[in-house]
């Protein structure tokens, strides 16, 4: 077995994964995603072993893929309409919450913001000379521009 020091994000620390998970994204930071497609999956083997089939949004530049839960549905339903082939090209804006439970123990869980998210210049501008510290909804990473999410 190799070791080596290790100082960065703690999302390296966590074993490989095809999936998209909190420990990916910053805690309280937009992420700006590119949907390239939506794919179905069968059979797919989770935590404890257990299989599942689905759905999952493919990130355009990106290799983790998002699992379509009751609630991020809903959203892009809300968002893009209930074709699915809608949703294809279209950008949208993950953040981490961390209320969310899984399994009765807070986990916190991704969820998509439930607006399209567009920044006007005036807006920029007043962030920029704001004193105030910045909120979540103020500021976005985007994933398309190979921006790492975690620093």
């Amino acid at each position: 077995m190799q070791q080596q020091d290790y100082r960065g994000p703690s999302g390296m620390l966590k074993a490989d994964s095809e999936w998209l998970g909190v420990e990916d994204l910053p805690l309280e930071r937009n992420v700006k995603v590119t949907i390239l497609k939506v794919v179905l999956f069968k059979g797919a083997t989770f935590a404890g072993g257990r299989k599942k089939d689905g759905g999952a949004l493919v990130f355009d530049g990106k290799d983790k893929m998002l699992i379509i839960n009751g609630n991020r549905r809903k959203t892009m339903i809300r968002l893009f309409g209930a074709d699915v082939s809608a949703w294809w090209g279209k950008t949208i804006v993950l953040y981490i919450d961390p209320t969310v439970t899984f399994g009765g123990v807070q986990t916190g869980g991704i969820k998509i913001r439930d607006k399209v998210a567009e920044q006007s210049q005036t807006d920029a501008e007043q962030m920029i000379h704001s004193d105030e510290p910045p909120k979540a909804d103020d500021y976005e990473i985007d994933l398309s521009k190979g921006e790492d999410p975690r620093t």
